[in-house]
Parts: C-alpha cells; structure tokens; sequence
C-alpha cells in the first residue's frame, strides 16, 4: 500500500465538515452525486474507457481516498494506480418507458450503495446503451474530491484524450494545480480577517434574498 501512495496532506475545513456529516449519515447518499448525459453517434466503447482512465491518471483528485481511522486528523491520500470501476450494459430490448423505469431504479441503487470513502477512486462509470447509436452515461462521483467547478476540467480533458485516440494522437494535457497548493494557500491567511470582511460587508441585512418564483 505505502508503494502505491503519491501523496498525502490534510482535508480542508469544507471537506472536514462534509466528511464529518457524511460518516454521522452513511447511507444518506450525502456529497454523492451524479452526472448522467446521453451520448449519441458511434461511441467507440474501448476508447471511451481508456480516456477516462486517462483522466484518472491525469487528476490526482480522482486517485484520492480519505482516511479518518487511528489518525490525529483526517487526511486524504492520493494512490499512483487506482482501478476504475465501469459498468457498461445493453438495454435495447428495452421500450423507451421501461428504459427510464429502470435508469431511475438504477440511479436510486447507484445513489444507496454510494462510496468506502477510504477507497480510492471516489468515481465510478456507467455506461448503458439505448439504441445502436446511443448510450446514457451516469458519472458517480464524491463531493469531497470533486466539486462542481473541477468536473468541467475533468470532462475537458477526457474529451481531449478520446478525440485524440481517434485522431491517433496523444493531446497535451494542462497538469492541474495541486489541491496541496490551496491547503497552504488557507494557511497563510487569517480566515479571521475574511469573516471581519463580510460582516461589516453585509452589516445590517437581516433578511434573506428572495430567490425563485416571484423573485425580483
């Protein structure tokens, strides 16, 4: 095990808390979510996979696991090699009714069965096909190693790697900033000072803002 760890380095205050409510919940599906898209046009299968294990390797967040057990404080550790766990199954003797029948029990299960969070990769791919030209494709993933704002770059770079194996050539991929860079970032400022800042900001509001219908 200690051969295949890359690097380890605490948990942010946000991902203590979610950890923290996670482990007080299991089974709540809590910080478990889920990216499902429909793929149309001939989906080479083999490629497919083997650009998002492309972008497992790529993206230390996708290699990362937590540990919480017989330590002073929880840290997270990124493995070298991870195995990536993919589903791909046909459901064409499906009607399309039956097919969205049984992607919703599927998702409810997927969502039930969630992640060990202490076993890394906290992801999983699923890939179920609809028709000859089609697929759905449901991207399961931790909150607590991949927020909204980093599955975009996720998705860029595997779409880079799969049109690249197509293409018959092997894209350059932009290394991502270590998360062990934000950790020290928060370090070096006083979050205190933060808080001082958005309570004069927001000093004498009291009420919410209004969101949704009859907003505005």
């Amino acid at each position: 095990m200690s051969d295949n760890i890359e690097d380890l380095y605490p948990l942010s205050p946000l991902q203590g808390g979610m950890l923290f409510h996670a482990i007080a919940e299991p089974g709540e599906g809590l910080y478990f979510n889920q990216l499902v898209c429909e793929l149309r046009g001939q989906l080479d299968v083999d490629a497919f996979i083997q650009a998002w294990r492309g972008a497992v390797a790529a993206h230390p967040a996708l290699r990362t696991a937590l540990v919480w057990d017989d330590v002073d404080e929880p840290v997270q550790v990124v493995l070298r090699e991870v195995e990536l766990p993919v589903r791909v199954e046909d459901w064409r003797d499906l009607s399309a009714d039956a097919f969205e029948a049984r992607l919703s029990t599927f998702l409810e299960q997927d969502r039930r069965e969630g992640f060990d969070l202490s076993r890394a990769p906290l992801i999983r791919l699923t890939l179920l096909r609809s028709a000859a030209d089609a697929y759905r494709f449901v991207f399961s993933h931790s909150h607590l190693v991949l927020d909204g704002w980093s599955v975009p770059l996720v998705v860029r770079d595997f779409f880079a790697l799969y049109e690249g194996s197509l293409a018959g050539r092997s894209p350059r991929l932009v290394s991502p900033r270590p998360f062990s860079d934000y950790l020290g970032w928060l370090a070096e400022h006083d979050l205190k000072d933060s808080e001082d800042f958005w309570r004069r900001e927001l000093a004498g509001v009291d009420e919410p803002t209004p969101t949704g219908e009859g907003a505005g």
